[in-house]
């Protein structure tokens, strides 16, 4: 259980600095908008998911390519998925903060 809240607020706190980054990129922009805009929440949603998805990619096509045998899924702390998917997410929720830290060395 407490594996599932921390889950949930690293999920919460990795949005919460992509929304930042997103502001920040906008205020750089000085843009007026010409259509409609998504929320910063939809718009770290998406990319969360983009990131993970990207990521998932890759490692299905490392693994194929170097014919790894792992298993089909695996429990950790009550929740069963696969382990690319695991390592996708965890992954993709760690993106921002090291993209934060970039642009803060740079």
């Amino acid at each position: 259980m407490w594996f599932l809240t921390l889950f949930l607020i690293v999920l919460a706190a990795s949005l919460w600095v992509r929304a930042l980054n997103l502001q920040y990129r906008q205020w750089q922009a000085r843009e007026l908008p010409q259509e409609p805009v998504p929320s910063l929440l939809s718009k770290a949603l998406a990319q969360l998911l983009g990131v993970a998805g990207g990521i998932y990619l890759v490692l299905v096509m490392g693994v194929s390519f170097l014919k790894l045998e792992l298993p089909a899924e695996m429990r950790l702390f009550g929740l069963t998925m696969e382990p690319l998917a695991f390592v996708a997410v965890f992954l993709a929720l760690l993106q921002p903060f090291l993209e934060r830290f970039w642009l803060r060395q740079g």
